[in-house]
């Protein structure tokens, strides 16, 4: 999403470039190292047309993954950021593998699916997995990347709890598929449900601070890319 790239293109100085493909993108340099950011936009489609879309434009060495996650293990704290060993892609059972960067010590296993929602049964069905939280893009990205033979890597970070994914998923769709507020849904939700503000500020908050610690483990993995 924009409001997960944006603390990564700040950190590092990008200027904002134009990719086929892709909903915004981002370029500039981490000492030598050419760095392009891109925005996929929410879901595993989205994120596999974009992933294509930069490999057709630029040759890559690496990617890196960034972005916030649902919690499901619930000893991760909000904010926490997972490195995960697995990546399972939930519509074909396919296990994806990244590389773990210097610095970092990989754990859990990440899910992805489209889904917004998860009841009871499904997450018992993720718990018994031992699924530690879930997203709808790093599957996706991952097999565009082993398909070409690029080493890639996940920071995600918990942003909120699938426990909560009932309360969460009113939150959701009050965004636009890049990330941005719808603002006519959220006036019209405001109106409707007032006693939800609370949980969407807390929710607001959960996501600020994984955005800011995927983002903070992504520049740092970029500046020790040019040190290595």
């Amino acid at each position: 999403m924009r409001s997960e790239v944006g603390p990564i293109a700040r950190g590092l100085g990008l200027e904002p470039c134009h990719i086929d493909g892709c909903a915004a993108a981002y370029q500039g340099y981490a000492g030598s190292i050419h760095v392009v950011a891109v925005v996929t936009t929410m879901g595993t489609k989205a994120a596999q047309r974009a992933t294509e879309a930069l490999f057709a434009t630029m040759p890559i060495d690496h990617v890196m993954v960034a972005g916030v996650a649902g919690g499901v293990d619930p000893t991760l704290a909000i904010g926490q950021l997972v490195v995960p060993e697995v990546v399972i892609d939930s519509a074909s059972g396919r296990e994806l593998h990244p590389v773990t960067l210097p610095g970092h010590r990989a754990s859990g296993v990440i899910a992805t699916s489209d889904a917004l929602h998860y009841g009871d049964e499904e997450l018992n069905a993720l718990l018994q997995a031992g699924i530690t939280a879930v997203d709808m893009e790093t599957a996706s990205i991952g097999a565009v990347c082993e398909q070409h033979g690029c080493p890639w890597s996940a920071f995600r970070a918990i942003s909120d709890r699938v426990q909560e994914a009932g309360h969460n998923y009113e939150a959701f769709s009050l965004a636009n598929p890049d990330g941005t507020p719808d603002m006519s849904a959220v006036a019209w939700f405001v109106l409707r449900r007032p006693w939800r503000v609370p949980h969407l500020v807390r929710l607001g908050r959960g996501a600020h601070r994984a955005i800011t610690q995927a983002a903070e483990a992504t520049i740092v993995a970029c500046v020790r890319f040019e040190v290595s």
